[in-house]
């Protein structure tokens, strides 16, 4: 395991700790915002199928979102407001980074979904939020869209790079934005600042795995 996989980690051997309203809040946005990826990759699927298979995956993402309305109920907590801190983050997403066509969507969504996916189970790490399963994961879309791609861009260097630079572009913007909210927002910070700078550089390995697993360069 590298040292990088090793934030990303929960101390199994541990008790879980009570979740801050924060640390709830984000993990509720990651997947609030993986629906709404979810749900606009399905108006522009190029089949049934696949529109079919993305269903699903909200489902989960949905699933997760009432364990979390749970967890706050238990609480005695809101859910929206909790989420309503980081949201406007959704909004800067949508405006900045515009897909072209299918293929820059779908990377889109691939990077973004997995990448907050990331964030969530950092931030959730060792938390009661990891009895909100299946909260912090990416909902099975890595599977769904690598196989697209890596089919899409075989032995098409243009296409290749085209959505290599697009991929670098969502992630820069989307890891920026993040970076602000967990910062001004988290209780995370009380971690210290080294332990932020280790989770993005962390962030930015994982983004290239994620690159080149699907064909594309980091």
């Amino acid at each position: 395991m590298s040292k990088d996989d090793k934030l990303f980690t929960n101390q199994e051997d541990k008790p879980l700790v009570e979740a801050t309203p924060a640390q709830a809040g984000f993990v509720a946005y990651a997947s609030l915002a993986a629906v709404g990826r979810m749900g606009k990759d399905s108006t522009m699927c190029p089949s049934v199928h696949q529109s079919l298979q993305l269903a699903g995956m909200m489902s989960q993402a949905c699933e997760a979102i009432d364990n979390l309305h749970r967890w706050a109920q238990k609480h005695d907590e809101e859910l929206p407001g909790l989420v309503a801190a980081f949201y406007g983050n959704v909004n800067d997403l949508e405006s900045r980074l515009r897909p072209r066509d299918w293929w820059e969507r779908l990377v889109k969504s691939y990077i973004t979904i997995g990448l907050f996916a990331d964030l969530a189970a950092e931030v959730g790490a060792g938390t009661d939020l990891l009895e909100c399963a299946p909260a912090m994961t990416d909902y099975g879309y890595a599977d769904f869209a690598r196989p697209l791609l890596l089919a899409h861009v075989e032995n098409d260097e243009a296409e290749t790079a085209r959505l290599s630079l697009w991929g670098r572009r969502v992630f820069g913007e989307t890891l920026g934005l993040t970076r602000e909210g967990l910062t001004l927002r988290l209780e995370l910070g009380v971690r210290g600042t080294t332990k932020l700078i280790e989770v993005m550089h962390a962030l930015g390995g994982k983004h290239e795995d994620r690159m080149e697993a699907a064909g594309l360069a980091g």
